[in-house]
């Protein structure tokens, strides 16, 4: 398997898999997985982000009375021929059917897609959110924090025009524009125009008492890392939830 594969040409080794996502609010959420796996002729081997993620996957699972066994590799899986359903860890983006192993690797996008109603409005947004930065950066304000994707909180300080070292037609200096942010310790840094998109403001505290970070210390990676951490734990007590709640239907009353 090749992680962050992100789409799957059909071929005669390789097939796109059916709509197998979740069906909310339906009394079996997961129907379109059980009758895929009921009426495959291969075997299924589902993925999650994580052994944390996984062990939250098997108890939704479970609450649709599927119950596979969890391998750590795909080789552990295919030596298990008898096993027609199995559950294991992957990074990989989007599922598919390989046909020549005889296995469907479904992955948590296949299972929680998001729906051609959602994908339409999340691309308007795009085209929203565009607008809104293009908006906000021309009220910037010199001395206001803005955020640099790469580089983190840093204080705009104006534009200025930088002679690069190219050429217009008449021979004279080509000179470009580039916005002036300034770091921890001074340091400065030169964001061409055509980067803009890296850059968005910096909102939530006065300007004066905004964070400067360091460039190149490494602050702002791990600032993200510990942000995407956060996300993750989040997005797995919502999947825990929705596990605990599909459990409740599934069992009688007394």
């Amino acid at each position: 398997m090749r992680p962050g594969v992100e789409d799957v040409q059909d071929s005669a080794i390789f097939q796109k898999l059916p709509d197998l996502s979740v069906v909310r609010g339906a009394d079996d959420p997961l129907q379109r997985l059980q009758q895929h796996v009921q009426s495959a002729q291969r075997r299924v081997l589902i993925l999650a982000e994580s052994d944390g993620r996984r062990e939250s996957l098997l108890d939704f699972l479970r609450s649709s009375q599927l119950s596979p066994p969890a391998f750590d590799s795909l080789f552990e899986f295919q030596s298990k021929a008898h096993e027609p359903l199995g559950i294991a860890t992957s990074n990989l983006m989007r599922g598919f059917a390989w046909i020549e192993a005889g296995i469907d690797f479904v992955t948590e996008t296949e299972l929680f897609a998001t729906t051609g109603t959602t994908r339409r409005r999340k691309k308007q947004e795009q085209v929203s959110d565009v607008d809104a930065l293009i908006k906000d950066l021309s009220e910037l304000k010199v001395g206001d924090p803005v955020v640099h994707s790469q580089h983190g909180i840093g204080r705009y300080h104006g534009l200025v025009n930088m002679d690069v070292g190219q050429k217009n037609a008449d021979g004279t200096p080509a000179l470009q524009e580039f916005l002036h942010l300034e770091y921890a310790k001074d340091a400065v840094l030169y964001v061409p125009v055509s980067q803009l998109h890296h850059i968005s403001r910096y909102t939530g505290v006065t300007p004066e008492s905004a964070p400067l970070h360091s460039l190149g210390s490494g602050q702002w990676e791990k600032a993200k890392r510990k942000a995407a951490e956060q996300v993750r734990d989040a997005a797995a007590e919502l999947l825990n939830i929705y596990a605990r709640r599909a459990r409740a239907r599934a069992t009688p009353s007394a």
